[in-house]
């Protein structure tokens, strides 16, 4: 038994009683150890999951909402357009009216101002036409009842004129 004696094999002897030692008692809580550690590692991966699934969710969210808010400021801007045509069209039927209104009462001026000077015109030119029949009249008229005559009907002249 001189093998007993070597160094050797009693390295590899308890080398190969270890091994089976921890296959033995060591093999059940090491699996259970990694059976742990892989289970944790896969409740990870579902929730990176479910906040994988949850931010796309979001995202589209998002995006819908940026869609329908790009889509509510077109509908702002159409409707502030529209609005802004109504009131440009206004403001330029009311300009017309008040320059239709301003030129109506132009003409209505013009009209009477060229009335009246037709008026002051014609009274102006029956004076003159009344003063020279008179100066006419009493040139030829002659003694104190033609005068008087000439007189009084050159002054009824004159009021119905004036």
């Amino acid at each position: 038994m001189a093998f007993l004696h070597d160094s050797h094999i009693w390295y590899a002897l308890s080398f190969v009683v270890f091994v089976w030692l921890a296959w033995r008692y060591g093999r059940g809580p090491a699996l259970a150890t990694l059976d742990a550690r892989i289970a944790a590692i896969a409740k990870e991966i579902a929730a990176a999951e479910d906040l994988h699934t949850e931010a796309q969710e979001l995202l589209a969210q998002y995006k819908r909402k940026q869609r329908d808010a790009a889509k509510e400021v077109e509908r702002i801007a159409e409707t502030g357009r529209a609005h802004s045509a109504r009131l440009r069209a206004q403001a330029q039927a009311d300009l017309e009216a008040l320059l239709a209104a301003r030129r109506r009462r132009l003409d209505e001026r013009l009209s009477l101002m060229r009335s009246a000077a037709e008026a002051d015109i014609r009274a102006a030119a029956a004076r003159v036409v009344a003063d020279r029949a008179a100066e006419i009249l009493a040139a030829r008229a002659e003694g104190r009842e033609g005068k008087t005559l000439i007189a009084i009907s050159t002054e009824k002249a004159r009021a119905l004129v004036a």
